[in-house]
């Protein structure tokens, strides 16, 4: 949807909730399928004066719910939904658990649903332990986002990823090289195996590099020289990881 058509159908939409045609979780969900951004949607609604929370009615409940807290990446992701909940009038409270810890976030939801949620924002350790709940929350109305890490369809609204996967997987991949220039091993180290994201961007790297010094099956390149792929866990964390190492120049092997 183009910006023009989006921000009409922001002011329609806005008619609709002010004469109480629409709910404003029926509101949101409708928001959030114009694909805009929020400064855009804030800016069409200082245009119709329209917010979610209004003097009349408590303002729009939003939880977000991260892998787990404390890390810097979904802290900053927290500040954003405080941002964003100013500009929309909403309300959001974070909270999760402090570990990678599925049945943990899992536990979190299902404390969640009592408090009936307008909407719910998830980074999930796993694509499928938290679909029943999030089903439920649906079914109460809610409005369910995912980002960074997606659960199976049926248990959100919505899938907000940060880049496609095959670019998140070349950035690794040169950062990789950028510490190593001389070649060596590239490892993906998930906080849970079924981790939604961390399933699938090490298989998007292997596409990325050079079809000469990909890794293969046999751990030979058709050059040369060698690479070889492995999947791996480390004790530590049990979870798997992809490696892979291929001894040509870093300047002739860059993922491009």
């Amino acid at each position: 949807m183009d910006k023009d058509t989006g921000s009409d159908r922001i002011r329609h939409w806005a008619r609709e909730l002010t004469e109480g045609r629409l709910s404003r979780r029926q509101w949101l969900r409708r928001m959030l399928g114009t694909g805009l951004g929020l400064p855009a949607i804030a800016a069409v609604l200082a245009e119709t004066g329209v917010t979610i929370g209004t003097a009349n009615a408590a303002p729009l409940r939003i939880f977000n719910v991260p892998k787990f807290t404390g890390f810097v990446f979904f802290e900053l992701a927290k500040d954003g939904g405080a941002q964003a909940c100013k500009e929309l009038g909403a309300e959001q409270t974070y909270v999760g658990t402090t570990t990678a810890d599925v049945e943990g976030q899992v536990q979190v939801l299902q404390n969640i649903i009592p408090q009936r949620p307008d909407g719910i924002v998830i980074a999930a350790l796993d694509i499928n332990a938290p679909v029943p709940v999030l089903k439920q929350a649906r079914q109460r109305k809610a409005v369910v986002v995912t980002f960074d890490a997606d659960v199976a369809q049926d248990g959100r609204d919505l899938f907000i990823n940060m880049a496609p996967f095959e670019v998140q997987a070349k950035a690794m991949l040169e950062s990789a090289l950028a510490n190593a220039p001389a070649g060596g091993k590239s490892i993906w180290i998930a906080p849970t195996p079924t981790v939604a994201n961390f399933m699938t961007i090490p298989r998007r790297a292997t596409p990325s590099l050079p079809r000469r010094c990909r890794p293969t099956p046999t751990s030979r390149c058709s050059s040369p020289a060698r690479a070889s792929a492995t999947r791996r866990s480390t004790r530590r964390s049990r979870t798997p990881g992809a490696a892979a190492r291929c001894s040509r120049p870093a300047s002739r092997c860059r993922a491009r």
